[in-house]
């Protein structure tokens, strides 16, 4: 995070192969199926870079709007985390992002290059996770202590689920319902 770049390991030679410069202290970032693009929410910025993988440079700074441009105090993330997570649809069509400075997720169109809609969340919205064919995304909102749940087609809020102090990182199974099923069965 402090050399402002993010370094690409080769598994098989288990050793660093490549080092790409993102324009700012890097946080989490998602990358393209065909493994070409980068987009990087960086410290500072409402918003993120894209990069090009490469030619291992940053093609275009996006910077969202911003309901309440002042950051309020949060209770997990440092001032300058203005947006934390951020995931692509499994079709790599829409980036959604998190904003700490409006408690939402921003949706940004790939392909036409533009922020295309917004969904309220809790407080601290900070990882994102999408069920494996993009019908629901899960927001963990670490201000909040829950998860939000929101439909993806119809860009709203399903439900809010608390889980306790701090959530963070997600995961979702898409096998989860028929291990869920085979377990009960015993």
């Amino acid at each position: 995070m402090g050399s402002h770049e993010i370094n690409v390991i080769d598994l098989e030679k288990m050793d660093y192969s490549a080092v790409i410069p993102t324009g700012g202290r890097p946080r989490p970032y998602a990358v393209s199926a065909d493994g070409k693009t980068m987009y990087v929410a960086v410290a500072d910025l409402h918003g993120f870079v894209i990069v090009d993988i490469p030619d291992k440079k940053v093609l275009e700074r996006v910077e969202m709007p911003a309901e309440h441009p002042t950051p309020h105090t949060l209770q997990y993330e440092t001032a300058d985390t203005l947006t934390h997570g951020l995931a692509l649809t499994p079709d790599g069509t829409e980036l959604w992002v998190t904003s700490l400075l409006d408690d939402c997720v921003y949706v940004y169109d790939v392909k036409a290059k533009k922020i295309a809609g917004k969904v309220p969340t809790g407080g601290g919205p900070n990882w994102l996770a999408f069920t494996p064919e993009g019908k629901y995304l899960y927001v963990s909102d670490t201000d909040s202590d829950d998860v939000t749940v929101i439909d993806v087609k119809n860009r709203r809020e399903v439900t809010r689920i608390k889980v306790g102090r701090v959530p963070k990182r997600l995961a979702v199974c898409g096998g989860c319902a028929r291990v869920s099923k085979a377990v009960n069965r015993f």
